[in-house]
């Protein structure tokens, strides 16, 4: 099983009227530190993030018995 979510983000040069700056930076590492098994996929165009996805894999037990 894997859960995937997207992470809302801007660049500080791209945020909102009234929104807070956000680091791309520090998002992923966030990211990455909650993370046990998975990845974190960062998207570029024309140089700049725009995009950022992270997949949680979830590890199941080992069962001795076969199906």
């Amino acid at each position: 099983m894997s859960e995937h979510t997207e992470t809302p983000w801007r660049q500080p040069s791209q945020a909102a009227p009234g929104q807070p700056e956000i680091d791309w930076i520090e998002v992923v590492r966030a990211q990455a530190r909650s993370l046990r098994f998975g990845s974190i996929h960062v998207t570029v165009h024309d140089g700049r993030v725009v995009h950022i996805e992270r997949i949680e894999k979830l590890r199941l037990p080992q069962t001795l018995s076969s199906h």
